[in-house]
């Protein structure tokens, strides 16, 4: 353990009235021989507020603070009155910062100002200095933190690339291979301006070259691109040409190095397009992209992407708020420095009459993005500015921030014109990983009419046309036969995901169109014999809405009773043994939790349920089968079947061309229910790839089939 010499507390100034302040802190700052399996001690003027909120590595806590490096666990909290012990693992030989942004007392008070620290578990530490001051145009720069990141800070800022890189830190030897994800904070050296004057120095700073960056967060948030009133942003630019220079750190003191901290005004797209365009000279203008829109289209960063036809460079410049930055090479490339498909590959130059971020984002909230927004607490907006042929399928990739939960087939989907097209592509998606929720709107970037828009919840009929288009074009004789919800049905019937299901008699094949918000997502041929008919449906079907209104009314408030109910409907013939003709919506509710099902029939020409537990009783089918949940699902599913005689029963899995790829079930079983899991695998035990599936149970003659999706 630490000597207790170096085991001092560090002083600080006297509390002021209604403020909550950090009064000690241990280790001390500067302190050396750190043990790696150290205990950080924080005393404060009064107890803290547990249920006070900071964002900590996109977690929330009630204490706001950042490490550089991160520690190797996740750190261990214990709070004692006014005291906050942190019980961390730390690195050998390795120099630390800790910042305190931000923290809450019983009474209300929050912390006065930010506090750092540095310490190291190594022998020494370096002993360089760096002073300047910080002027702010708001007004009083008190508050605000000074910092020296790697040069490849805003390299680093755009390619937000999980593996860890080697660009600097806080090592004694100066890089930070600290081998973890963590988003830590990745600086070398930090100073807080604790007045008016704006003065500032850092001690203990590492050798090596960095930029300068400055800011002042005022509701100690820790996000720098919030745009919050008060709040202010800055970088050491020598020659005020709005673009960071580097600073060289040697063993020596260095002074003289002011920074202007401006407020944080987000921006449209085209507002710093001039000068990012300076710095980019003769290369046009590809693609502009920003990960955090708001619903008037606005962003504190904007990423713009130039293609120099001669040279064949693609050049990157970054707008963070009032600063620009070029981006390097290195930017564009991923971990294993393959160049990112969606940058390097697009050389189309944008045409100059774009309309602006501003205009394509109040379009995209009346085609439902206020709606998604309602709906979802949290939600982030993506905004890309390209031309496109729509021919790639293959790129988009998660650290741009566009949906991870689709690949790029279904973001560029298939059947779009081929012709080379200037859109923009706004994407709303939410941060929850459990929340399978989204919107992407593609909209004609000079004109703002609506290209493609998916995931906006339809009814069966919104995309009936779309979809008989598609139908036709493969086949001219093609009749539609089925069509189910891939995702679960809402009360008013309606679905973001539909799947139509086409027979040619002509050929004896069989075609599934999938459609989202009337875009064509995928196509593929089916077998035949994987569909419930081949007898085409009645032309004056009732629409989903319709149908599910009925069901909802006759469905003993199912949603209400298990509110983790999912429903899913399918129209077809050849449900009803007793009436194989009689098109029906087949409604399915289920409910994992409770373990509870209903199935309803309503008639696809009348509108009206045909059979409920509640109506009347009719000789009960040899078999029925309930739709999978979860559904779609990964990486695991549960078929429930019911077998009303004794016999062998067989349930099989197929893929949509009908080749069977897992036997579930193949038994003797008596009457009753059962219930079989499958995890997404084949009879060989590999996994099965992402797409529809058909499931099948067989007893005798008689046979029931139902569709399911997996989702990698």
């Amino acid at each position: 353990m630490l000597p207790g010499t170096l085991l001092l507390c560090l002083s600080l100034a006297a509390p002021a009235f209604g403020q909550l302040t950090l009064d000690a802190f241990m280790p001390a700052h500067g302190a050396t021989n750190v043990d790696t399996e150290a205990t950080i001690s924080l005393t404060f003027n009064e107890p803290l507020d547990t249920e006070a909120a900071f964002e900590i590595d996109d977690d929330s806590l009630f204490l706001g603070f950042d490490m550089s490096p991160f520690p190797l666990e996740p750190p261990v909290f214990t709070l004692n009155g006014l005291d906050v012990k942190i019980e961390v693992t730390l690195q050998a030989d390795t120099q630390y910062w800790f910042l305190l942004r931000g923290a809450r007392g019983e009474s209300g008070a929050d912390l006065d100002r930010p506090y750092a620290f540095t310490f190291t578990t190594g022998s020494r530490l370096p002993t360089a200095t760096v002073s300047g001051t910080v002027d702010f145009d708001e007004g009083d720069p008190a508050g605000a933190f000074v910092g020296l990141f790697p040069e490849t800070f805003f390299d680093d800022l755009f390619n937000d690339d999980e593996e860890d890189d080697d660009d600097g830190g806080a090592t004694d030897g100066g890089g930070d291979d600290d081998g973890d994800d963590n988003d830590d904070l990745d600086v070398s050296a930090l100073a807080i301006v604790t007045d008016a004057s704006g003065a500032y120095t850092m001690d203990f700073v590492p050798p090596g070259r960095y930029v300068m960056l400055a800011l002042k967060d005022v509701d100690q948030d820790g996000d720098p691109t919030s745009g919050d009133a008060g709040e202010g942003f800055g970088a050491y630019d020598a020659n005020g040409d709005r673009v960071p220079d580097g600073v060289e750190v040697q063993d020596a003191a260095l002074a003289g190095f002011d920074v202007a901290l401006r407020s944080l005004a987000l921006v449209t797209a085209r507002a710093n397009l001039p000068d990012a365009q300076n710095l980019a000279s003769d290369a046009a203008l590809t693609t502009a992209l920003a990960a955090e829109v708001t619903p008037g289209g606005e962003a504190g960063i904007w990423a713009y992407f130039f293609y120099h036809e001669n040279t064949r460079d693609t050049l990157g410049v970054v707008s963070f708020f009032h600063l620009l930055a070029p981006l390097s090479p290195n930017a564009l490339r991923d971990s294993t420095d393959a160049c990112d498909p969606i940058l390097c590959d697009l050389t189309m130059p944008l045409p100059e009459d774009w309309i602006d971020s501003d205009a394509a984002m109040e379009i995209m909230e009346k085609l439902g993005g206020a709606d998604y927004r309602a709906r979802n607490r949290e939600v982030e907006t993506i905004a890309l500015l390209l031309t496109t042929d729509f021919d790639e399928t293959d790129g988009v990739l998660p650290r741009h921030g566009l949906p991870k939960t689709l690949p790029l087939s279904t973001l560029l989907p298939t059947g779009t014109p081929s012709t080379p097209q200037p859109v923009w592509l706004i994407a709303y998606q939410t941060p929850n990983p459990a929340v399978d929720d989204f919107l992407i709107g593609y909209l004609d970037a000079q004109t703002g009419e609506v290209v493609r828009l998916i995931g906006r919840p339809t009814s069966a009929d919104d995309n009936e046309d779309d979809a008989q288009t598609a139908a036709t074009a493969w086949q001219d004789d093609a009749q539609p036969v089925s069509v189910i919800n891939i995702e679960p049905l809402d009360a008013d019937g309606e679905s973001r995901l539909w799947a139509y299901f086409y027979y040619s008699p002509a050929t004896g094949t069989a075609r599934s169109v999938l459609l989202s918000s009337g875009t064509v997502l995928d196509e593929g041929d089916v077998s035949p014999t994987a569909l419930p008919s081949l007898d085409p449906l009645p032309e004056n079907w009732v629409d989903s809405s319709v149908a599910a209104a009925e069901a909802e009314t006759r469905s003993n408030n199912f949603r209400t009773q298990h509110p983790d109910a999912e429903v899913f409907a399918q129209l077809s013939r050849g449900f009803r043994p007793g009436d194989p003709d009689r098109a029906v919506w087949r409604f399915s509710y289920i409910s994992e939790q409770d373990f509870a099902f209903l199935d309803l029939d309503v008639d696809a020409e009348t509108g009206q349920v045909i059979v409920s537990a509640e109506d009347e009783a009719e000789v009960p089918e040899a078999v029925a089968l309930h739709q999978n949940y979860p559904n779609p699902f990964n990486p695991e599913t549960t078929i429930t079947y019911e077998v009303h005689q004794t016999g062998t029963v067989e349930l099989i899995v197929y893929n949509v061309l009908g080749q069977k790829v897992r036997t579930l079930v193949h038994t003797v079983q008596a009457p009753g229910r059962y219930t079989t899991p499958w995890n997404g695998t084949d009879a060989a035990g590999h996994l099965a790839p992402s797409g529809l599936y058909v499931y099948e149970v067989r007893l005798g003659n008689t046979r029931q089939t139902r569709v399911m999706t997996l989702l990698r």
